[in-house]
């Protein structure tokens, strides 16, 4: 008899709604070590929701949500950011968050995951922006 796999990410229940408009209903999703996962659907079907969901960026209204063995809707800050230095996610075109600035998006992991100060995130921000010649659209 063969072991089933563990469970990278589990997903049970899932509701999300934003402005009163359900989002995700129910959603039930499991991923296991070494799978390969594809999230398809129309602009607007809850695609990035989901996973800023599974990255704890967003919380969930109802539901389950496990990365390994811990339940990352109730997981502290600290832990949550341990959790999220573990998970790698490429985005289509490399889409950066749309609700925040380019300034924000590149401190982000920075301000999670880091204990820099304030102004010595702003400072890299700033030099990595110049580096690539883009310092004028950090807003």
């Amino acid at each position: 008899m063969t072991t089933p796999p563990e469970t990278l990410v589990e997903m049970r229940g899932v509701k999300f709604q934003f402005a009163g408009l359900a989002v995700l209903q129910s959603v039930n999703l499991s991923v296991t070590p070494q799978e390969t996962l594809v999230i398809m659907g129309q602009s607007g079907s809850g695609k990035s929701t989901l996973l800023r969901l599974l990255l704890g960026v967003l919380k969930a209204d109802a539901g389950s949500i496990r990365f390994k063995d811990k339940e990352i809707t109730r997981l502290p800050r600290p832990e949550l950011n341990r959790i999220r230095a573990r998970i790698g996610m490429v985005y289509q075109d490399a889409a950066l968050l749309s609700s925040m600035s380019v300034g924000k998006n590149i401190a982000l992991p920075l301000e999670e995951i880091s204990d820099k100060k304030p102004k010595e995130i702003d400072s890299i921000v700033d030099q990595k922006l110049e580096l690539v010649g883009l310092k004028d659209v950090k807003e």
